[in-house]
């Protein structure tokens, strides 16, 4: 998945590995020391989603420019909630 500059409620089409398009919403880009991040969130419900989840991704760079991969790992994804918390506490 490659995206140019991303920015809050931007609409983008991921193609996942089976080849399903899905639309997802930016929620916010997040800078962590380690990395930069996206929290996405997808307009239509993916199974096991409750409303108002979101997914976080972490930037990639590749020949091409930069890409994005999905973040699985739990510990990452709350140092990116808890990011995100203290920007909106900020006025973000």
């Amino acid at each position: 998945m490659f995206f140019s500059r991303l920015h809050t409620n931007d609409i983008i089409t991921m193609t996942c590995s089976n080849g399903e398009k899905l639309d997802f919403r930016i929620v916010a880009s997040v800078e962590l020391m380690f990395g930069t991040y996206v929290i996405a969130q997808p307009l239509k419900l993916l199974a096991g989603m409750k409303p108002g989840e979101a997914l976080v991704y972490r930037k990639t760079f590749k020949f091409k420019g930069a890409g994005y991969k999905i973040v699985l790992d739990d510990k990452t994804i709350d140092k990116v909630f808890a990011k995100y918390h203290k920007m909106l506490d900020r006025g973000y």
